[in-house]
């Protein structure tokens, strides 16, 4: 193998010799191999938020390509078109097998003003180009142009004893943080910290230990430091002994007729219960019976019967407490 760094333009090709032991030679000629000259180094794209917040941090994306890998970056930060911070040049992250490179800044306004940066990108040669970013008004209560007021989208359910919650952001000004009280009978009993919202969607849970009615209070928060709040659920009476209740939604054969030989399939779909069990009955009389096995919502269950017959199934459900329920299915499999 020849490795080989052209140091100009041109149409290249490479002649092979091969000698064996008694000095014969043998050469080939290789196919061209026109080398051109790299595209100039181009600044994309470079981009900061519209506005932001005293003391938040604020980020500045760049996006630099063509040029000769690798590259470097570095930021002049304006406040009122004064200079007020100029950073050395970092070398970027390059993207595996890409002709490009993304490096994303960060840095902190104290003061309120309108800020903007320039944004610098080397390259291995030393050719360097600048491109500046639109400008971000940083003040104590900003307000993009068109800025629309935070939404969240919000359901709730039940899992045995535990409330879970989930809630959907969109509009105001990403990314977002959330936090939430918990009221109990109107006294509040949790005081979440802020985090983070990641792909503008969150989940949180509480379990349930006594009886009352429950007041959910969600706070969403921006970037810009708007804040949406918005209950979830409001004076919601449970009843934590009909959470530990298990109950079967349904139950139901797959088909209704099958070949004696094959199999007949049975579905459930239940609430609260932690392990689900199955009596199969054929022309009234108990069949056969499985033993309790650990399922979640929806159980499949598969039997292959020896004879031919009317067959109806039992599905029963027990809780984490013992409590049981059941439940046949309403129509029948016939078995020839």
């Amino acid at each position: 193998n020849l490795a080989y760094k052209p140091k100009s333009i041109g149409i290249y090709k490479v002649q092979v010799f091969v000698k064996d032991g008694t000095g014969k030679i043998a050469f080939a000629m290789s196919n061209e191999c026109d080398v051109e000259a790299n595209p100039a180094l181009e600044l994309r794209n470079v981009n900061i938020s519209e506005v932001a917040l005293t003391n938040s941090q604020i980020d500045v994306g760049a996006f630099a390509r063509n040029g000769v890998e690798p590259y470097q970056f570095a930021y002049y930060i304006y406040r009122d078109n004064k200079i007020v911070k100029k950073t050395g040049y970092t070398q970027c992250e390059n993207i595996p097998d890409a002709p490009y490179g993304v490096q994303n800044y960060s840095f902190t306004a104290t003061v309120p003003g309108n800020y903007h940066v320039i944004v610098f990108a080397k390259d291995a040669t030393g050719a360097i180009v600048m491109k500046t970013t639109d400008k971000c008004l940083v003040s104590n209560n900003p307000q993009p142009d068109g800025y629309q007021e935070i939404g969240l989208g919000v359901s709730y359910w039940n899992d045995t004893t535990t409330l879970k919650f989930n809630v959907n952001v969109y509009k105001g000004l990403p990314p977002y943080q959330y936090a939430y009280y918990v009221f109990k009978n109107g006294e509040r009993i949790i005081t979440s910290n802020y985090e983070n919202v990641y792909y503008d969607e969150f989940s949180f849970d509480y379990n349930v230990i006594e009886t009352a009615r429950y007041t959910v209070t969600v706070f969403v928060k921006d970037s810009i430091g708007k804040i949406k709040i918005q209950n979830i659920i409001n004076n919601y009476f449970v009843d934590i002994s009909q959470l530990n209740k298990p109950q079967i939604n349904t139950i139901q054969f797959e088909k209704n007729t099958i070949n004696l030989g094959e199999r007949f399939e049975v579905t459930t779909e239940y609430q609260n219960g932690v392990s689900i069990a199955y009596d199969v009955y054929k022309d009234g009389a108990l069949y056969y019976k499985s033993n309790f096995r650990s399922r979640t919502l929806i159980s499949h269950f598969y039997f292959k019967p020896n004879h031919t017959g009317r067959y109806t199934v039992k599905a029963i459900v027990r809780s984490a407490n013992g409590t049981t329920v059941s439940k046949f299915t309403s129509d029948y499999c016939n078995v020839k």
